[in-house]
């Protein structure tokens, strides 16, 4: 029997029963510590491997996102971000770092949209209006940002 027989489906269960027991914790580590030394194709693959255990993980989601972002590969840190937001609408977190995100890259009418639905979700908070009530303004929409 060849060496090369495993399949890339049973590869892929191999890689996943792997992951399951390394601790999470130590890989988002070293994921952190790959992306801080540049090596993004090495962070990217740590947290995708992460997010096939753990589609839902937030915490890991984000994180990836900013690796995403750093590497400037800005679609695919979009994406991640997008796929967040399907599983979890009302993600607090994930919201507010998306939408920091989308001020940063100038795609103003998404985060005005996160925001106003952030508003809808959370108790009012001034800061979040605040921050709404600015990228209305920041598009030109000066009476509804009043």
């Amino acid at each position: 029997m060849s060496k090369f027989s495993s399949s890339p489906k049973n590869q892929k269960q191999s890689d996943h029963s792997n992951l399951l027991n390394e601790d999470v914790t130590q890989l988002i580590k070293k994921g952190k510590k790959l992306s801080k030394a540049g090596k993004w194709q090495e962070a990217s693959s740590i947290f995708e491997k992460l997010l096939a255990v753990e589609p839902e993980n937030t915490k890991i989601i984000i994180i990836y996102a900013k690796v995403m972002q750093k590497a400037n590969q800005i679609q695919k840190a979009c994406q991640v971000y997008e796929t967040a937001l399907r599983v979890s609408p009302d993600c607090i977190p994930l919201i507010l770092n998306y939408v920091k995100f989308l001020k940063k890259i100038k795609k103003l009418e998404r985060a005005g949209n996160l925001l106003k639905h952030l508003t809808e979700i959370i108790e009012p908070n001034p800061i979040t209006f605040n921050h709404y009530a600015n990228i209305l303004a920041q598009q030109g929409k000066y009476e509804q940002a009043e």
